[in-house]
């Protein structure tokens, strides 16, 4: 996955100060993606995660001069 460009907020011309993006539902989303698609197998047992119910944290991004 690769980070999205930056992009300030009105007030901060020329994106001169460091701003921090929430993306804390994007990556519950793609965490929640990755995970589902995971098996597992042991010896003749296979294992696979059909449903989660809780992701907990927090993600962010810093942002400054649209980098």
């Amino acid at each position: 996955m690769s980070a999205p460009k930056g992009e300030g907020s009105i007030w901060n011309v020329n994106n001169w100060h460091w701003e921090q993006k929430n993306y804390s539902m994007e990556a519950e989303e793609l965490l929640k993606k990755r995970f589902s698609a995971l098996t597992f197998k042991r010896d003749d047992i296979k294992f696979s995660i059909k449903n989660i119910t809780k992701v907990k944290g927090h993600a962010e991004i810093s942002v400054r001069k649209g980098k």
